[in-house]
């Protein structure tokens, strides 16, 4: 009985002995904090309200509107369309595009419209169309775009016309390379509203 009292006053001071010397047992040298990789940025003039903020710590990319551009096909119009000097690679890519929605196919719906006879028309008209995308724009967001008939064409007027869907990419109105990408910004159709001059 009195041995197992003298063991444990013995481990009490041993546990005693070794919380007073904590530092005793690590010599190692503090790591120093690793570089950062950023310089940081200048003091920024904000309101009260948004100090501590991410717009403090952060700068802010792409605020501007992003345009994009894109070959597409009016039709409807009183007789004004002309798509003679439109270049040949454009033509292929609306055929191309036309082709792909289905229009000539054996679809009893659109077998009866054939792409070549329909730019042959002069209700139709090859355009241009442009659009700026803004600064954290959603998918479903309705934009307005700027629609002119393709500048080697002879098209007169486009107004009371009517786009078909065409998709915009970044640089996709370029009579060099109209190739459409896989993935469009946005795709544009509707109406064509002429404003008044």
């Amino acid at each position: 009985m009195i041995c197992s009292d003298r063991s444990s006053l013995a481990l009490i001071c041993v546990a005693l002995s070794l919380c007073a010397f904590p530092g005793c047992a690590s010599t190692r040298p503090k790591a120093k904090p690793p570089a950062p990789r950023y310089t940081a940025l200048p003091p920024k003039n904000l309101p009260a309200f948004m100090k501590g903020t991410i717009l403090e710590a952060a700068d802010i990319e792409n605020k501007d509107p992003y345009p994009v551009s894109g070959f597409g096909l009016v039709v409807g119009l009183a007789h004004t369309g002309h798509n003679d000097g439109v270049p040949q690679s454009v033509r292929n890519s609306i055929i191309n595009e036309m082709v792909r929605h289905g229009l000539g196919s054996t679809n009893d719906r659109l077998k009866s419209y054939n792409p070549e006879a329909m730019l042959r028309d002069d209700k139709t008209a090859i355009v241009e169309v442009y659009a700026y995308l803004p600064p954290g724009g959603r998918a479903g967001q309705r934009i307005d775009v700027f629609v002119q008939a393709q500048h080697n064409s002879q098209t007169k007027r486009i107004a009371r016309g009517h786009l078909y869907q065409t998709s915009l990419f970044v640089g996709g109105a370029d009579p060099l390379n109209p190739a459409k990408s896989v993935n469009p910004f946005v795709k544009a159709a509707g109406a064509v509203f002429v404003a008044p001059t």
